[in-house]
């Protein structure tokens, strides 16, 4: 087995192009993270008697995020990292249409209730099983990718997850702020309107660069497709792999 066909051992330098591909979906690990628990309540419960209902939608966050714990690694193992993370990614990307959904629900909406939409619950569901798939992919790649240089690149990781953190958590008051000394903000913009407009860049910037974290995502991934085979032959190829010191993707 050529070294080519590996993950570990082809492009595995802290400066590398595997590093760079990977910067978008690391990024976006903490971005899309401060989205949901920060911006998205604001767009399934945005009435003050429906702030009871918050709870209980991240109930269904949690529970994907459990029940994603215990089936992605089977999943991956069997389909591999490139669908896998597809299937993240368009489970986040459907959750961003359902909020857009109760967006509009909400215009219409002239006397709200206390409960919330059942798509809210959905797309906290859908939320949290992306989130949970992106993340054990991202761990196990980094893991196998830099082996030898695992502290540095965690720290690279939280670094970059972090600044998506800060600046998801930011945006809606720097939009906000821009919007009001705008001459949108001072005449044809009231204040129901600024805050929809704020929730629709908001949710656009996650849905962007969630495409793009997956497309470049696979990118790496199919730097080493032909290093993927199927479950039956996993555990012959990872003896084999393990006894050369490499570890196959």
């Amino acid at each position: 087995v050529s070294t080519q066909s590996t993950w570990v051992g082809s492009d595995t330098s802290l400066c590398s192009k595997n590093l760079f591909l990977m910067m978008p979906i690391l990024f976006l690990t903490g971005f899309e993270l401060a989205w949901a628990t920060g911006e998205f309540p604001y767009i399934f419960a945005p009435h003050k008697n429906q702030a009871a209902s918050i709870p209980l939608a991240f109930l269904a966050f949690g529970a994907a995020e459990t029940l994603g714990a215990l089936a992605i690694g089977g999943l991956s193992d069997r389909i591999g990292r490139k669908l896998t993370v597809t299937l993240g990614g368009v489970a986040y990307l459907a959750a961003i249409a359902l909020a857009y959904v109760l967006e509009d629900e909400h215009k219409t909406v002239i006397d709200p209730v206390e409960t919330i939409s059942i798509y809210a619950y959905i797309a906290c569901f859908l939320i949290g099983l992306a989130d949970c798939t992106i993340n054990v992919q991202v761990y196990a790649t980094l893991g196998e990718l830099y082996s030898e240089n695992s502290v540095k690149i965690f720290t690279a990781f939280q670094m970059l997850q972090n600044v998506g953190s800060v600046i998801m958590y930011i945006s809606p008051l720097t939009l906000t702020m821009i919007i009001n000394k705008s001459e949108w903000g001072a005449g044809g913009c009231d204040g129901a309107t600024q805050p929809e407009l704020v929730k629709l860049v908001t949710s656009s910037s996650v849905a962007g660069l969630v495409v793009i974290s997956v497309l470049s995502y696979l990118c790496i991934h199919n730097e080493s497709e032909a290093a993927y085979q199927s479950p039956q032959k996993t555990s012959t190829t990872f003896a084999t792999l393990t006894s050369r010191g490499q570890t196959r993707f």
